[in-house]
């Protein structure tokens, strides 16, 4: 049996913060709109991650890696945050969790659309299963009763967002064989925050002349210092010392605990749709993690 590690408690501190983020985001889209929420995100990851690339001393790209990078910053980042956050200020969040639980699906269907990999018939297989859960999971909230637009547009941008997170990860693929995941990531996030700032800058307007509370700028710092920065580099350590497999359980560990989370922290509901969605969508997972080539994929990232 594997000994526990510190790279073990820094993947059961990803986990906590990661779960804790749903929470969180529902918190601080209660008093302010989601777009002043991200506005004030990006504001603050633009430097972060521009620290962390002077400080590592490698920021060289070819032409054709920058453009690469372009393309994962707008879409496996910058859409990814603003959709998955927007969905989530507008869902439960054990259903929200589950359903960006599903960027393995997408990454699959989009590995083998794209020929970026051979995927056998279990993989497809389990793209049909997972779809089904995310089906189950959208069909139990809403039920026999009149639809809900504003839950409907909410899963609606949870489900792009992890379209849009999976094809970041087959974009990033090729680049992470010829750079390090820090500076990937950091120029994505750079990139992708600066991209999409102009036509998220104007959603500050809608703060009142009080300003933000304290309470929900500290949220806002949380959102950024404990999920984004250093969850991602707890993520990037426990990667290189306990291998990707290991970690990608951990990983798959984030919609459980952001559901306990919720429930206490703001009472938010679990249902039985819930737990049978997600187990439908985790077997979906399992079958598309089948193959030789699914297994050597690269740790999903689960970030809100």
């Amino acid at each position: 049996m594997k000994r526990w590690s510190i790279a073990d408690l820094m993947m059961m501190y990803v986990v906590f913060v990661w779960g804790s983020v749903f929470s969180v985001i529902k918190m601080i889209t209660s008093e302010v709109s989601v777009e002043a929420a991200n506005a004030i995100r990006f504001l603050l990851i633009i430097p972060a991650f521009l620290v962390v690339l002077l400080w590592r001393r490698d920021l060289r790209l070819s032409r054709r890696d920058f453009a690469l990078v372009t393309v994962l910053g707008v879409i496996g980042f910058g859409a990814y945050q603003l959709l998955s956050s927007f969905g989530i200020s507008l869902t439960v969040v054990a259903g929200s969790a589950l359903i960006l639980a599903s960027t393995p699906i997408f990454t699959t269907l989009f590995s083998g659309l794209f020929g970026v990999e051979r995927i056998e018939s279990w993989g497809w297989l389990g793209v049909v299963v997972g779809f089904a859960g995310i089906s189950m999971i959208i069909l139990g909230e809403h039920g026999l009763e009149v639809l809900q637009v504003e839950s409907a547009v909410g899963e609606l941008a949870l489900i792009v967002s992890a379209a849009c997170w999976a094809a970041g990860a087959v974009i990033s693929k090729p680049l992470m064989e010829r750079h390090s995941s820090i500076k990937i990531t950091s120029y994505s996030s750079v990139i992708g925050s600066a991209l999409m700032l102009p036509f998220i800058l104007p959603g500050l307007g809608s703060v009142g002349a009080g300003g933000i509370s304290l309470a929900t700028v500290l949220l806002i710092l949380y959102w950024v210092l404990a999920g984004n920065i250093i969850g991602q580099f707890a993520r990037f350590f426990s990667v290189k010392q306990i291998g990707p497999h290991r970690a990608t359980i951990y990983i798959y560990l984030v919609p459980f605990s952001a559901a306990i989370i919720a429930a206490l922290l703001i009472g938010s509901p679990v249902g039985i749709h819930h737990l049978a969605g997600g187990a439908v969508i985790f077997a979906g997972v399992a079958l598309t993690r089948v193959s030789p080539e699914a297994r050597k994929q690269r740790t999903p990232r689960l970030a809100p």
